[in-house]
């Protein structure tokens, strides 16, 4: 049986001040200044393609953090940004695949209904300078449906 030395104590205090003091220096961006950014996404000036189970609009801030919004039926979304520039991209997925019963392994992606490029924030070309208050931001999707 092992016994706890005295000094175990002051070493679990130091651990837990060392570890909320780090976690104080990353921010939890709480604190950062917002936006409301609300629009509509089309595709290719029209609707976006049916069959989509994850449907987004992810705001990207260079000090981080992620804001993000679901896009709705109609293509319209609504989002608390942080303030300055944002990178944009656009998430419009079938569902994940999920390995065949029996079987082991990480669920996979499902297929992109528009262009892979709008998949990621630095392929994608959108960013917006954000502001405090309401702005809009429309974004037309361009490009042809991967096959």
């Amino acid at each position: 049986m092992h016994v706890l030395s005295p000094r175990c104590p002051t070493l679990l205090i130091a651990f837990a001040l060392l570890a909320s003091s780090f976690t104080g220096c990353l921010g939890s961006g709480k604190d950062r200044e917002t936006g409301t950014v609300r629009g509509k996404v089309t595709f290719n000036g029209g609707p976006l393609p049916k069959g989509a189970a994850r449907s987004r609009v992810v705001f990207e801030h260079k000090e981080g953090p992620v804001a993000d919004a679901n896009i709705g039926p109609d293509g319209t979304y609504q989002a608390t940004v942080p303030v300055g520039d944002n990178g944009i991209k656009v998430e419009h997925a079938e569902d994940m695949v999920y390995p065949k019963e029996g079987r082991t392994g990480m669920p996979m992606p499902g297929k992109d209904l528009i262009p892979t490029k709008y998949a990621h924030v630095i392929d994608s070309g959108l960013k917006l300078t954000v502001k405090p208050g309401e702005q809009t931001f429309d974004i037309d999707i361009k490009g042809d449906a991967p096959k």
